[in-house]
């Protein structure tokens, strides 16, 4: 199997995440049909199937694709036509098959159990790196990759509708923590990022917001969290100390206390001694008839 361009290797070699060069090999021994389809995904609609596969090389000029599949437990090299009819996506956006390069996972859609392709849709495999810092105001944060030599630093952005996560919650920059470990999902150019995941700070709190109840300094924060020592359903219902200034985050923007809403899942840190809490960041609140371990 022909492995996707390493990620610190492709900042090096392409210019911090830069496009990489497409080759043309021989391919004398592929066979021009579409690969099997090992890897269907159940769930499959309208009799549409799915086979997932990497970009080994792009031959545009002969609209064929060439992709390393997983057959029988082995990998196979498979020349794929591509109609010019046929739709090809990078991600959510439209894009042409001469742009895809090599190391890209690619879905194939087909009708049925037939050779009529109805469409390619690529992603740049998605890479863990490590959080440095960030500059919410460009957009923009430096990541550290990993290596047994120690990392590789450059800088990315978000792209215009890039989506931020911490801990599964919707967030913003300033909200992932410094040394989080992180996942990017890269745009196509390499220099742009479509999604970030961050993990939390490790001593935060999971919990479900009830209510806030003003009161002196700040007021206090009534949650439901699991109870200790009980059955995975069981929860129980305590108030948590606000500390002075507390700060309210709601994806990726400052909120107030007082938009706090029941069912609200929410992530707790608080101060050293661990008696108030200085920071809660949460999402929309939950339907009535999801639990927050949906």
């Amino acid at each position: 199997m022909t492995r996707p361009v390493p990620f610190l290797a492709a900042a090096v070699l392409a210019g911090a995440f830069g496009p990489v060069a497409v080759t043309d090999p021989a391919h004398t021994d592929q066979r021009t049909v579409p690969p099997r389809r090992c890897d269907q995904k159940a769930g499959d609609q309208d009799g549409v199937e799915t086979v997932a596969g990497v970009v080994k090389a792009v031959l545009a000029e002969k609209a064929q694709l060439v992709l390393t599949v997983e057959e029988d437990g082995a990998h196979t090299d498979r020349t794929v036509p591509v109609a010019p009819r046929v739709p090809v996506r990078f991600g959510k956006a439209a894009t042409t098959l001469a742009d895809l390069r090599p190391g890209m996972t690619v879905e194939l859609s087909y009708k049925g159990n037939s050779t009529d392709l109805l469409g390619v849709r690529a992603t740049w495999p998605q890479r863990e790196v490590v959080f440095k810092a960030a500059d919410p105001a460009t957009r923009s944060f430096s990541i550290e990759t990993g290596g047994d030599e120690g990392g590789f630093e450059t800088v990315l952005h978000l792209t215009p509708d890039a989506k931020v996560m911490v801990d599964e919650l919707p967030a913003g920059l300033a909200d992932v923590p410094a040394g989080a470990k992180t996942r990017v999902d890269l745009a196509l150019d390499r220099k742009g990022v479509l999604a970030l995941e961050a993990d939390g700070l490790p001593d935060t709190l999971p919990v479900l917001v009830k209510r806030y109840e003003p009161g002196a300094p700040t007021g206090t924060l009534y949650v439901e969290v699991r109870a200790a020592g009980f059955r995975r359903d069981r929860v129980a219902t305590i108030g948590l100390p606000l500390a002075a200034g507390v700060r309210v985050r709601y994806a990726g923007h400052d909120a107030a206390l007082t938009d706090l809403r029941d069912r609200m899942p929410a992530r707790l840190t608080f101060s050293p001694d661990r008696r108030t809490v200085t920071t809660v960041l949460v999402a929309a609140p939950l339907p009535p008839e999801v639990n927050d371990d949906d």
